[in-house]
């Protein structure tokens, strides 16, 4: 299950998600409208050899708010 996080107004959300061993982050305000997609594999310089851990359904990538609307990303890149 993906945690869906929201800023401290309310408004602006963030999912964090992995698609075939890239990771990303899509931020959306509360009307639905994508603001932003991050390509955290991309800023980070990680390749996308990511693996599954088979049975575990998480996407191995977390976000959070924190002051100041920003983002707190986290990842485990499992070779």
């Amino acid at each position: 299950m993906n945690n869906l996080e929201q800023n401290d107004e309310g408004n602006v959300f963030a999912i964090a998600y992995q698609d075939s061993g890239h990771f990303y982050v899509k931020v959306f305000d509360n009307k639905g409208k994508t603001l932003d997609t991050l390509d955290v594999s991309g800023e980070t310089s990680l390749d996308y050899k990511s693996t599954e851990i088979v049975g575990f359904e998480e996407p191995l990538i977390t976000t959070v708010f924190i002051p100041g609307d920003n983002l707190y990303v986290s990842t485990y890149h499992r070779i």
